[in-house]
Parts: structure tokens; sequence; C-alpha cells
């Protein structure tokens, strides 16, 4: 080995701490972009789902009681943005469904 480095709990505490900051900051940017692209509703409904699904993933590791680390939570994060672009899709989807539905009648 030639290096070794540690990282103390006041670094982990700021990284933890600056960790929720950044999932604030990108659930509000989600609720902004959900709220211009589509409705109010549909921005509401497209955060509850990011968000249960966020709650599944660390409520997994909560109960099981794994290492939560960096690493993971950049996986959450991952798991955010895939939801919430899979979330795009389905609205998209309605809201063309909604415009043939209405054309129909």
């Amino acid at each position: 080995v030639m290096r070794g480095d540690f990282v103390g709990p006041q670094v982990g505490a700021e990284l933890a701490q600056q960790g929720v900051v950044a999932v604030i900051f990108v659930a509000l940017g989600f609720l902004v972009y959900i709220t211009i692209r589509f409705e109010k509703r549909f921005a509401a409904a497209a955060i509850l789902t990011t968000l249960h699904d966020v709650v599944v993933v660390v409520g997994y590791f909560a109960i099981t009681g794994k290492e939560f680390d960096l690493n993971v939570f950049a996986g959450v994060l991952s798991v955010m943005g895939y939801s919430i672009n899979d979330t795009i899709v389905v609205f998209d989807r309605v809201r063309e469904n909604f415009r043939n539905l209405h054309k129909a009648t």
C-alpha cells in the first residue's frame, strides 16, 4: 500500500448534509420541470411516484442494515433519475391519449 487516506466523521456528516440538500434541489427541479411541461396534478403525482421509488430503495437498506455510503447514495440519485424519466414518458403518453380522446368526441 503506497498511501492510505482516512475520512473522519466530520467530513462524512458534511457529505451527508450536502447529499440531502442535493436530493431536495433535484426534487424541486423535477417539480418545476413537470409543472411547466405538464399540469400541476401531474407534477404532484410525479414527485410522489419518484419519492415512492426512493423510499423503497432506502427502506431496503434500513431494513436489512446494509451499509449506506456515497456509492449507494449515487445509486439512489440514479433511481430518482430513471424514475422521473419513466414518469415523463408515461405522462407524455397519457397527455397524447387525452388529446386523441378529445378529438374523437
